[in-house]
């Protein structure tokens, strides 16, 4: 992979990329309230840094709809070399 800068989009290589997430929303057809568990539902090749449409099933009231999720990454380097 090149050398991306910070806010640069980027496609996380992965298939089935799950998040220890939930989400409470309300469905814009009917407005019952629905739970997204992002650590059962997984996203496919994510990108980074760009919003993506999650798609949604109200069993409520028998529609489809879907939110936007933007995925952030970060990480800390402790340049701080040791032998082993």
């Amino acid at each position: 992979m090149e050398n991306v800068k910070l806010n640069d989009k980027f496609e996380v290589d992965v298939k089935r990329f799950y998040i220890p997430l939930e989400v409470l929303l309300n469905c814009p057809h009917c407005n019952k309230e629905k739970k997204v568990d992002l650590s059962d539902d997984y996203i496919s090749y994510p990108t980074v840094n760009q919003a993506e449409a999650i798609e949604q099933y109200c069993d409520h009231c028998d529609n489809e709809f879907e939110f936007d999720l933007t995925l952030r990454m970060s990480a800390d380097v402790d340049t701080k070399t040791r032998k082993i």
